[in-house]
């Protein structure tokens, strides 16, 4: 085995042929290696094939560039070093430094790599980066993450709450909750779910950028603008098609016969042709509601795509908006909540026989089980009927009308009744020629009349009604005969009553009778004086003050008189 000695004197560098015996030996023969003072010194290794050379020092400060003193053959293409692995090559001390700042540079560490495999790292050409972020689908494979389960990655990996693990079933992580930062003041984008600290809810945006939505507390669709003209946040809105996949809206008016439909609001602009979104349930924002209070409800108005806090009046739709939450010119809030509002016509079990017609009415078809308006109320009683008095009048109304008779100033010749008189004008006197009503009761009951002497100030239709026609004073008087119809004690109190609700002669009288069956008591008032306006009218009201049971007005026994003084 050939053995090398360097000279420490002249550094010279010796190979000898055999090995040194014994101690205090000297070499039997040698030779030295040609030598250079740094590698670029070595001449080109075609020229001395097959030649060693010593090369006296290092060179380079890259590992790249780096040249180590110490011995290079030449292949005949290249100068090879030889000799053991430098150690700034080792995996633990391998590092390229930054020329200009040392505290900078790139340490490699191989133990990650299986044994007696060797890993290429290829650096592209162009400008020397390892790969372009641009160009990263190129270089990675990513069938490599096809089949990534829990076992791939340990599930500790996947973790939001630092305290409790989390899993991943298939490819899903599963998390056991997830806290979101309630004072956070991040902005709310496309796509992203954040905690809104005003409103104390979550929330997440919509395509556009335009809006968001808290959750459980807005719901929206898209919908496509075929108006023709742009629309604007918070108009009002209704489907009148479909296009593609989406609803289709224009402005919605409280006299369109379509206004019943759902009614949406916009709640952000949409251009004409444009798809975006409208709120069929709860809080838009960003409106002007500056002209309304908190708590105002609101109306849709007569004029298209707007609302009102006056209720609209038939024939338009009296159809609910919703309510104002917040007051303000720019950033106002509506709860909108709007139904469904129907006409009488628009009904489930009305049929659809149109509207055409002054006097329709619906009548009930039992065999086919809906409302139809087939009927005219002109057909079953026309006005004309009431022109003159007649046989014919009476017929109509089906016997209801008390019976007039004939008296003091009265003409009755056919059909034709006229005040004939000059003395009685102004004064009418009335009979109950009928009877037979129960007043015995708590609640008031009226006492019905037959017209006896009629004036030009006074007017009377039937019932129990006597109607001024005059300004002026009245003397009013009557008498109520009640018969006892049971055994216990009656106790009878009557008064005049004016326009339905007002006592003119409060507790006028009362009448007693005894506790025998049958037997009868008398209320009279004389001559009483008020004062009475045009278009007036009064009545005669009996009622119970005493114990319960049957007492009814006797036929021909009671009457009501008033004059004009």
């Amino acid at each position: 085995m050939a053995t090398f000695t360097i000279d420490l004197l002249t550094g010279k560098v010796y190979l000898f042929s055999g090995d040194f015996s014994g101690s205090g030996s000297t070499p039997t023969s040698g030779s030295t290696y040609p030598q250079v003072n740094v590698y670029a010194d070595l001449p080109p290794a075609g020229t001395v094939t097959a030649q060693i050379y010593v090369v006296r020092g290092g060179s380079g400060s890259y590992v790249l560039n780096r040249k180590p003193s110490g011995f290079y053959f030449s292949t005949g293409t290249v100068w090879r070093f030889l000799g053991d692995t430098p150690d700034f090559f080792k995996s633990d001390n391998f590092q390229i430094y930054d020329s200009i700042d040392t505290s900078k540079g790139i340490t490699f560490i191989t133990s990650g790599i299986s044994t007696s495999i060797l890993r290429k790292l290829t650096v592209q050409n162009s400008d020397g980066t390892i790969a372009y972020l641009t160009d990263l689908n190129t270089k990675v494979d990513l069938s490599v993450f096809a089949d990534f389960t829990g076992n791939t990655l340990p599930n500790t990996y996947f973790k939001l709450d630092q305290s409790i693990p989390q899993i991943v079933s298939g490819d899903a992580p599963q998390f056991d909750a997830v806290q979101f930062n309630l004072t956070g003041v991040t902005t709310p984008a496309e796509g992203k779910l954040r905690w809104n600290v005003d409103e104390s809810v979550l929330e997440y945006g919509l395509p556009g950028g335009n809006v968001n939505i808290q959750l459980g507390q807005e719901i929206v669709i898209r919908a496509t603008n075929s108006s023709g003209t742009g629309l604007t946040n918070g108009q009002l809105v209704y489907v009148n098609g479909v296009q593609g996949n989406r609803p289709t809206i224009r402005l919605a008016r409280a006299d369109d016969n379509y206004a019943h439909n759902q009614l949406l609001m916009l709640t952000e602009d949409i251009g004409n042709n444009q798809s975006g979104y409208v709120t069929t349930f709860g809080i838009i924002h960003n409106l002007n509601t500056a002209a309304h209070s908190g708590g105002t409800v609101l109306y849709l108005s007569l004029t298209a795509g707007t609302y009102t806090t006056i209720l609209p009046e038939a024939p338009a739709y009296a159809k609910r908006v919703g309510i104002v939450l917040r007051q303000h010119p720019t950033v106002g809030e509506i709860l909108f909540n709007s139904s469904p509002v129907y006409k009488l016509t628009d009904l489930s079990d009305v049929d659809g026989t149109p509207l055409t017609v002054s006097g329709q009415i619906p009548i009930w078809n039992n065999t086919n089980q809906y409302f139809d308006f087939t009927g005219n109320i002109n057909d079953y009683l026309p006005i004309s009927s009431f022109n003159s008095y007649s046989a014919n009048t009476f017929s109509l109304i089906q016997g209801k009308q008390d019976t007039l008779t004939e008296g003091t100033g009265i003409s009755i010749v056919g059909n034709v009744i006229s005040v004939t008189g000059t003395t009685s004008n102004n004064s009418l006197q009335l009979i109950d020629s009928v009877g037979g009503v129960n007043v015995n009761n708590v609640t008031g009951t009226t006492i019905a009349w037959t017209q006896e002497f009629s004036g030009t100030s006074l007017n009377f239709s039937g019932g129990s009604r006597i109607y001024i026609q005059a300004t002026g004073l009245y003397e009013i008087s009557y008498v109520l005969n009640v018969n006892n119809d049971t055994s216990s004690a009656k106790n009878i109190g009557t008064v005049v009553r004016k326009n339905g609700n007002e006592d003119i002669t409060p507790m006028s009288t009362s009448s007693f009778s005894f506790n025998t069956a049958n037997d009868i008591s008398t209320n009279v008032m004389p001559s009483y004086l008020v004062l009475l306006s045009s278009s007036n009218y009064v009545e005669l009201i009996a009622f119970r003050i005493g114990t319960a049971g049957d007492a009814f007005t006797k036929k021909n026994s009671s009457w009501f008189k008033i004059k004009k003084l």
